[in-house]
């Protein structure tokens, strides 16, 4: 980041803070169920398969461009299937940085986005390595600045997943084929060590099992979030009721409270993303508001046979049949509140934590209202099918992309002692 990024970061940030002390009845950003915010990117490639290096190297180096980030490494991967998912996190730590990745990655005290990793990166300075990675199969990582510890030696395990969220997703892990399990397994590992993941090719049999993986650790990232946030309110509580002098190491959020966003090139796979996300929440304790209006405006409609689906085995293609059979609208966004205890679909997009959108819909509401402020703090990018994407509009993906990680044109009564540094820095 040059001096004139700086100057042009402080000038915005300055026209925020003023604009926010002119309102009346400023409240704090009401995040009574959320956790602390994430930093930006920290981008690397991961490349399953036998694809040449050069074709790799193309891949990572438009990945790399494509995200807003100055710090990024990539990781491109390469499986063994029809589509393309591509995982993408911020950066950051916090105050244990031996104790849990995610505080390590994405608490306010994070140093994973040095600056010689973001001049390695602006540079494209990136060393590259292979490796097997268990069921994951062999990749080819890409690091911008100095080589970092192994995937295996970081995160040998589901360790960093919170043991709540982790036994019941082991109970239901155990009827699963060994070979699934596994992957799973390996995925999540990896997830943990929080860099970017690009997997090229995913088995039509093991994309739902994946999507699960995926939504356990957007649910461990958006609940330790809330943990966060929560215990810090606490503590701010305890000190104004004691007279004391309020904690000063509480930044724990970003400019708005979404920070995970899903990107899908039909509702069919929305309604996916769902189902593997709420198969991580115990139905006796928790409650998934207006999922009926969700079922019917994201399934198809109540009478309406599906031919791709009720057609005899090999009348389709099967990669035709898993694309294209429920509903295929392909303009449409919701967004969803995890709180401990339920799941509230069709949240308002500045309430809610996970967005799950279609590029088009996403920048039909962007254009209409002529803000992208709800995207200004997204800490993780799941975009899923990425191949079908290419084929809608990849000019709405790259639409998407631009406005993320923006400074917000207004406040949003955020309360900006609670910001984390590195986004106040604009990194």
């Amino acid at each position: 980041m040059g001096l004139d990024r700086g100057n042009e970061t402080t000038t915005q940030l300055l026209t925020l803070l003023n604009v926010s002390a002119t309102k009346a009845g400023k409240r704090k950003w009401d995040h009574q169920e959320s956790k602390p915010a994430q930093p930006l990117n920290k981008r690397r490639a991961i490349q399953f398969a036998d694809a040449p290096l050069s074709e790799v190297a193309n891949v990572v180096r438009v990945a790399a461009e494509e995200v807003t980030s100055p710090n990024e490494e990539e990781v491109g991967t390469e499986g063994a299937s029809e589509t393309q998912v591509e995982v993408v996190e911020a950066e950051d730590g916090s105050e244990d940085p031996s104790a849990d990745p995610y505080e390590v990655h994405y608490g306010a005290k994070s140093n994973v986005c040095t600056e010689e990793r973001r001049n390695a990166a602006d540079e494209k300075a990136w060393e590259m390595s292979r490796e097997k990675l268990g069921k994951l199969g062999g990749v080819v990582q890409y690091t911008a600045g100095a080589a970092e510890t192994k995937p295996a030696e970081k995160q040998t395990s589901r360790s960093a997943i919170l043991e709540r969220l982790k036994t019941p997703f082991e109970e239901r892990q155990a009827k699963l084929p060994k070979e699934l399990a596994a992957i799973q397994n390996d995925l999540l590992s990896l997830l943990s060590s929080n860099r970017d993941l690009y997997l090229t090719r995913t088995p039509l049999d093991s994309q739902q099992a994946l999507r699960e993986a995926i939504s356990l650790h957007m649910l461990n990232h958006i609940t330790k979030k809330r943990r966060r946030v929560l215990k810090n309110n606490e503590r701010l509580a305890h000190a104004s009721k004691s007279g004391a002098p309020a904690p000063e190491d509480v930044q724990d959020q970003g400019f708005t409270r979404p920070s995970v966003l899903v990107l899908l090139p039909f509702r069919s796979f929305a309604l996916r993303w769902v189902t593997a996300l709420t198969s991580h929440t115990p139905s006796p304790t928790f409650q998934i508001e207006n999922h009926s209006r969700f079922q019917s405006e994201y399934g198809l409609p109540s009478g309406a046979v599906d031919k791709l689906e009720s057609a005899e085995p090999g009348t389709y293609p099967r990669d035709h049949v898993e694309m294209f059979k429920g509903n295929v609208d392909d303009s449409f966004r919701v967004g969803i509140k995890l709180t401990r205890k339920s799941v509230k679909l069709f949240a308002d997009f500045y309430g809610c934590d996970l967005i799950l959108a279609s590029p088009l819909g996403l920048r039909m509401s962007i254009e209409k209202d002529q803000n992208a402020d709800f995207l200004s703090s997204i800490e993780m990018l799941v975009v899923d099918q990425m191949d079908a994407l290419t084929m809608q509009n990849w000019e709405h993906v790259q639409f998407v992309f631009s406005h993320l990680n923006k400074l917000p044109k207004e406040s949003h009564d955020v309360d900006f002692s609670r910001i984390k540094p590195w986004y106040l820095d604009g990194q």
